[in-house]
């Protein structure tokens, strides 16, 4: 047996914690597929401002930022460095300070890392 080969035991339950890691992920992935939901759903643009609507986008934001929080952190426990690096960026931007408020770039690099953030999630 060499160095890099680990003995049969080890390899077993690495091969046991793969299979649990998979199995607890099936069970988290509706919640984490409901995170990235809340994130597209901040990012569809409504028409009209208005008073009400700057009130409920600041609620949408919050809501937001939280669900790329909590899934910059569960994507990696479960396997997904990708996708947990995608929501750490997009909780980057939205929290972002000197983000112009309608800037079409900055709302085209969400856009685009929010479905590259749901084709990890659903993989």
């Amino acid at each position: 047996m060499s160095a890099a080969t680990p003995p049969p035991a080890a390899a077993d339950a690495v091969v046991r914690a793969q299979a649990l890691v998979a199995r607890l992920w099936e069970r988290f992935r509706p919640l984490a597929e409901s995170r990235v939901e809340t994130i597209e759903q901040y990012l569809q643009p409504e028409a009209g401002p208005s008073r009400e609507r700057n009130r409920a986008d600041r609620a949408a934001l919050t809501r937001a930022q939280e669900a790329a929080h909590n899934l910059a952190g569960a994507l990696g426990t479960y396997g997904r460095p990708e996708g947990s690096a995608l929501a750490l960026r997009i909780e980057h931007l939205l929290t972002d300070p000197t983000a112009e408020a309608g800037d079409p770039a900055h709302a085209a690099l969400l856009v685009d890392l929010a479905q590259r953030l749901r084709t990890e999630v659903t993989r």
